[in-house]
């Protein structure tokens, strides 16, 4: 309902994005712990390989579970606004990457795209709903909206 939507909005403000890939740790856990048929929206950035997530994926929703994925992706990492020399560090190892120009720019983004690609692919084959939503999107309209778009799928 509307209410535990707000409360759950509410208590993801408080979150701090962190953590390397440990989805499918996650999903083996969800197995054992919820015992009743649910709706299980998992957000995260999905930058880990979706192969991994595909076996306890398959079998929530073999256990009845309705899964919902939200990958949340900065900006940057969509459009790599990026020209001239910068230097990255990843947040989550420290690890440091230079890159020069535009070429750096098209590269990232034809490997970010075929990613992305492979992800809605083996998303989809599972018939898992998957939305892509930016940091700077409201997430209570990109929620709302697809949960008003489910319904009328019903």
């Amino acid at each position: 309902g509307r209410a535990q939507f707000g409360l759950l909005l509410g208590h993801l403000q408080r979150l701090e994005a962190r953590g390397t890939e440990c989805m499918a740790e996650l999903l083996e856990l969800a197995k054992r712990l919820i015992a009743r048929r649910s709706m299980l929206v998992l957000i995260s950035d999905f930058l880990e390989p979706a192969e991994g997530l595909e076996l306890p994926l398959k079998q929530l929703r073999h256990q009845g579970h309705e899964c919902l994925l939200l990958q949340v992706l900065d900006p940057d990492e969509l459009d790599f606004p990026f020209g001239g020399s910068h230097k990255f560090v990843d947040p989550e190892t420290g690890e440091e990457r230079s890159t020069v120009g535009a070429a750096a720019r098209a590269q990232y983004l034809e490997k970010f795209d075929a990613f992305m690609h492979r992800q809605k692919s083996i998303f989809d084959a599972m018939e898992l709903p998957h939305i892509v939503m930016r940091t700077d999107e409201n997430p209570w309209n990109v929620l709302s909206s697809f949960l008003m778009e489910r319904e009328k799928h019903r």
